[in-house]
């Protein structure tokens, strides 16, 4: 009987160390998740290169061949790296701290060589010779980068709530306003933008986080109220064509389009099964549709399409790089996570 207690007991110390090993090891990889690989926010792609703009983490940088993923470094010097997006050998990234923040990545180390300074960056966006910043309730920003190592100041525009993105054509920024919806700002003269046109989907808050943009149709990744198609054929009379939601409680959180096909990344806080790359047809702006969808973990964020394959920044949970030639049934080709941070470390 005693024997059997004392069995009991060492089964049971067994037990709650097992547990405790778990645990640790469970805790310890969401610790690095967070620390290490961070809030990947963005992504972008230049030759063989990806580029993953990651929060706190900064700026990882991976090797990618057909969509197979290899850590190449992990760059950061300070700040909060949200949105990207490259050109001409440089990365322009919107950081929540420092604003507009310049990276040489012509070389294997990315290197910073300007940064704006005390301004919270959501969004950017870069045309010709300029960069479009949006900068949360200090408006939207127009640099001159001609000389991409010394930016100069062309324009700015205050009238704007909460600019959390921005997309170029034919000389109107549109903004996605995050309280008000979108804002449409005549960019044609730098030094003096105007506000041409303005639509909302909603009384309340319009949750207009990402916004982009193919010939006369621009596209509004707006979280709960889902994703809104707007007919901008008439800048100054923008109109909403349609709205497409998969489900009450999804949150359409990022996007990219190419040939009238969206890439929609979807999340959902209660049900995880919801999270993932939706592709829909927006072929008629009036009428999407969905043709293939495939689930992702954790939450999901911004969305970069290049060629047959997406890359789809998925927070915490890392990079996932998905071979999209088959729209209606798109799959995994790698990962990029802690796991990954892990394994370069040990060799």
């Amino acid at each position: 009987m005693r024997r059997s207690v004392k069995a009991g007991l060492i089964i049971g110390g067994s037990s709650i160390a097992v547990v405790a090993v778990i645990s640790l090891l469970i805790f310890g990889k969401l610790y690095l998740a967070e620390k290490k690989v961070g809030y990947c926010f963005d992504v972008a792609v230049d030759s063989s290169r990806l580029y993953v703009a990651a929060g706190k983490a900064g700026l990882h940088v991976l090797d990618v061949s057909e969509g197979i993923l290899r850590h190449a470094l992990t760059y950061y010097d300070r700040g909060y790296y949200r949105n990207l997006k490259l050109s001409g050998g440089r990365a322009y990234v919107a950081d929540t701290e420092r604003g507009l923040v310049v990276l040489d990545i012509t070389q294997n180390v990315p290197v910073t060589i300007w940064e704006q300074g005390e301004v919270k960056g959501k969004g950017v966006h870069v045309e010709g010779d300029k960069a479009y910043l949006a900068a949360a309730q200090r408006g939207l920003y127009v640099f001159d980068i001609v000389n991409p190592d010394v930016l100069r100041l062309a324009g700015r525009f205050e009238a704007l709530e909460d600019a959390w993105d921005v997309w170029i054509y034919d000389g109107f920024a549109y903004v996605a306003d995050l309280d008000k919806g979108l804002v449409v700002i005549d960019v044609s003269s730098p030094q003096h933008p105007r506000q041409v046109g303005f639509v909302a989907w909603s009384d309340g808050d319009a949750y207009a986080e990402i916004v982009r943009g193919e010939g006369d149709v621009a596209y509004v990744a707006a979280a709960a109220h889902g994703l809104v198609v707007i007919d901008i054929a008439d800048p100054a009379n923008p109109m909403v064509a349609s709205v497409y939601q998969s489900d009450p409680d999804n949150w359409v959180e990022g996007l990219a389009v190419q040939d009238s096909i969206v890439y929609l990344a979807i999340a959902n806080e209660h049900r995880k099964s919801e999270n993932g790359l939706y592709l829909i047809d927006v072929h008629d702006p009036y009428a999407p549709s969905l043709i293939g969808k495939i689930h992702l973990p954790d939450w999901v964020e911004g969305v970069h399409v290049a060629g047959d394959y997406a890359y789809v920044a998925n927070t915490f949970a890392g990079v996932r790089s998905l071979d999209v030639r088959h729209l209606d049934r798109p799959s995994l080709v790698d990962t990029f996570d802690v796991t990954d941070w892990i394994v370069r470390q040990l060799r």
